[in-house]
């Protein structure tokens, strides 16, 4: 009985033993094959590098200025008898603006061509006798005298009543008014502001060692924060003839058509002035590009070790300029390469890649948010 027993559980143990070791090998074997195949790829979407011509410009901060633009003042001192102007309305050249009370001068004026015309006739006498030698040549000329001074004293009267009458010097908007009608006025305090818009200068400088690249009639570009997305086109039309010792900088204004009357004298403005020649550059999209600590970096797709495989080297890369999607590499590539454009925070050197299929939103020079 006891030898059956015992047999019994040789069985058992070899059986189990047996299992155990075959288990064993298979999963040995199931470790190693896994370490044979290596990392699986990822899934990326892959772009070519660009090459591409890009303007060049140089670039500054500028104010707009009016070609046409004063604070309109008085003349003469008076009392304003009547106001001929909505404030911000839009006055021809010669419109009157305002009425200064002209009584005591309008009086003054009737004197004196009063006065005028008695010299006028006398002076006629006065020559028909001295031609028959009846007045002597003094008499004549103290008639004359008199006729003149009185001229004078008309015209001298009507200017001073002219000064009286104010008027636009030139076609504009106006501003605020500062005056009300009663009012005394002083001569030379101010009335409104009047600006032409129909043409704005917009005023830059530049530093001397970019001299030789302004040339007047070069296209210059404007954009403001007031009107966002605008491109306003205009040329440049004046260089100053020194530079500032002080700041080391040339003067620099372009003149730009302004019918629409956007561009307001004072506002703030960044200027391009486009060069006439382009450059060559080569571009990747923003979305290529990792930023780090030790540098910019992006994923140059190459061939893998594995037989129909793609994997990818990290490159590093010096950034230049940019346009709207898209980023200038200056230095790390050479422009027949091609990267990934999307998924590369997955990745690290030598990882394997598997192109998508689908695609995402495709990167634009000058892409425009609110569209869609």
């Amino acid at each position: 009985m006891k030898k059956k027993i015992a047999l019994a559980a040789l069985v058992v143990v070899l059986t189990f033993g047996g299992l155990a070791g075959i288990k064993a090998l298979q999963i040995m074997t199931m470790i190693e094959a896994g370490g044979n195949m290596g990392p699986f790829p990822e899934t990326v979407e892959v772009r070519p590098v660009e090459v591409e011509a890009w303007e060049q410009s140089l670039s500054s901060i500028g104010t707009v200025a009016p070609v046409n633009g004063t604070i309109v003042r008085s003349e003469a001192e008076g009392v304003i008898r009547e106001i001929l102007f909505r404030p911000g309305s839009r006055v021809e050249a010669g419109a009157i603006l305002v009425q200064l009370d002209t009584e005591v001068e309008q009086a003054q004026l009737e004197v004196a061509m009063a006065a005028l015309q008695l010299t006028k006739t006398n002076v006629g006498r006065i020559r028909e006798l001295h031609e028959r030698q009846s007045v002597s040549d003094a008499e004549l000329d103290r008639a004359e005298a008199e006729f003149a001074g009185a001229k004078a004293t008309v015209a001298n009267l009507q200017a001073t009543v002219n000064k009286r009458t104010i008027r636009a010097p030139f076609a504009g908007r106006l501003g605020v008014r500062e005056i009300s009608p009663g009012a005394y006025i002083n001569k030379g305090q101010n009335i409104v502001t009047l600006q032409s818009y129909d043409q704005v200068y917009v005023d830059m400088e530049f530093p001397q060692n970019k001299i030789s690249f302004l040339t007047e009639g070069m296209e210059v570009r404007v954009t403001t924060d007031a009107y966002e997305g605008s491109v306003f086109t205009g040329a440049l039309t004046a260089l100053n003839p020194e530079v500032n010792p002080a700041t080391r900088s040339i003067s620099v204004q372009a003149t730009f058509d302004n019918p629409d009357g956007k561009l307001l004298p004072g506002m703030f403005v960044n200027v391009s002035v486009v060069q006439p020649e382009k450059r060559r550059v080569i571009v990747v999209p923003r979305s290529a590009i990792l930023h780090a600590n030790y540098g910019d970096t992006l994923f140059v797709v190459t061939p893998a070790e594995q037989e129909g495989m793609e994997s990818v080297h990290q490159q590093i890369v010096r950034l230049g300029e940019s346009k709207g999607d898209f980023v200038e590499v200056t230095e790390g590539l050479e422009g027949d390469e091609e990267v990934v454009s999307a998924g590369a925070f997955k990745l690290r050197e030598g990882s394997l890649i598997v192109r998508s299929g689908v695609g995402t939103i495709e990167p634009e020079k000058a892409p425009n948010p609110t569209e869609g």
